[in-house]
């Protein structure tokens, strides 16, 4: 009999290879919604397909609108420095909030195109309700390939936050009359176009470059290959505790709208709860989400983060800044909700979003971890 992270692997892989890049709304992300709908309902399980309507990405959208902006801010902060603190100042908050200010853009975009959730479950019982989500969809793929072009990719925001935070503190140095020689102002100036130049040809080329999806193999195949190895197991060995159910989003990677559109359909209740799966196949440690954002961050649900590190005592916690995933939504109806993602693998970190979220880079012991930890929590209830 195959274990679970067998079971995992092998769903994983029949996204991630047999269908492969799976943007919001395309035939790829259908066949996969349809593969998820046949092998549960083969398991027994009542289906509920339900449409997503979606703001489709563009290449002049709200995120690289806004990173436009900061980026021209930032060539000029050297000099702003002087003529003009406040917007220095301000550029540590911003950038702070740029990644939170995009996504609500996104959602209150234009909704012109279709995806889909599929909701699964078994007969239910008196008792508490727990929904395991996973999105379907695969996000779009960076144009750079190259492992440090990746690694700028990847670490930008720390090198901006840094700097912006430095010409911050040059501005309130100035602007409350202490004297800056000639030379740091220099070197401001110098620091901050070099920057800014860089971050908005960074920007202007992946926006340039061709609009295809990545293959979604730790992004988020990884989470449906856990969430239906657990459901093909409760199949044959259903819960005693709870009443678990399974939730397949679309249009994650568009604004969460798949999770949204399921958020909105529910009401909040103290027997309710989410546990979000994204990123769950690849390194050697496995981590929830503690809490979303920076300015006025939303912390997941204590409870059910305690009822993690009860199922594995070795779980650390991660804080989302500039990520966010589907337990978002749910936390904003005020629903019960937390997220589970691993974390250890560096391949997997460059290959976010991009051509190299293949196969290649799902580990099965990682797969297996997580599956484990969501079927001790299940055994267990709350």
């Amino acid at each position: 009999m195959k274990t679970l992270a067998e079971r995992a692997y092998e769903h994983t892989a029949a996204l991630a290879a047999g269908i492969g890049p799976r943007p919001a709304g395309s035939p790829a992300e259908a066949a996969a919604f349809d593969r998820i709908a046949e092998k549960l309902a083969a398991w027994g399980y009542t289906l509920e397909r339900t449409p997503v309507p979606f703001a489709p990405p563009a290449r002049l959208g709200p995120t690289l609108l806004l990173s436009i902006l900061l980026a021209l801010l930032l060539m000029a902060s050297g000099w702003l420095v002087q003529l003009f603190p406040p917007a220095v100042i301000s550029m540590p908050l911003l950038l702070a909030l740029r990644p939170g200010l995009a996504r609500w853009l996104r959602r209150h975009m234009p909704r012109t195109r279709q995806s889909q959730n599929v909701w699964a479950c078994k007969d239910r019982r008196d008792g508490p309700r727990l929904i395991l989500c996973a999105h379907v969809d695969s996000g779009q793929a960076s144009v750079f390939t190259a492992p440090f072009w990746l690694q700028l990719r990847r670490q930008r925001t720390f090198i901006l936050q840094r700097a912006a935070i430095a010409l911050a503190a040059l501005a309130i140095t100035g602007w409350v009359g202490l004297p800056l020689p000639a030379w740091l102002l220099t070197a401001a100036q110098i620091t901050g176009l070099a920057l800014g130049l860089g971050w908005l040809a960074l920007e202007l080329a992946e926006a340039a470059g061709p609009q295809q999806a990545a293959p979604g193999a730790y992004d988020n195949a990884s989470g449906v290959g856990v969430l239906l190895a657990l459901a093909e197991e409760l199949a044959d060995r259903p819960a005693e505790k709870l009443n678990v159910e399974f939730l397949f989003t679309g249009a994650e990677e568009t604004g969460l709208h798949g999770a949204e559109a399921a958020a909105r359909s529910l009401s909040p209740a103290p027997d309710l709860a989410v546990l979000n799966l994204d990123m769950v196949g690849a390194g050697d440690g496995l981590a929830y989400v503690i809490r979303d954002g920076v300015i006025n961050p939303r912390p997941t649900d204590p409870a059910l983060n305690k009822l993690i590190l009860q199922a594995d005592p070795q779980v650390q916690d991660i804080w989302y800044t500039q990520r966010s995933s589907d337990y978002l939504p749910f936390l904003e109806r005020g629903i019960r909700a937390a997220s589970l993602q691993s974390v250890g693998s560096e391949a997997a970190e460059l290959a976010y979003h991009t051509h190299r979220d293949t196969l290649a880079v799902i580990e099965q012991e990682a797969l297996g971890r997580a599956a484990q930890t969501v079927w001790t929590l299940i055994q267990s209830g709350y």
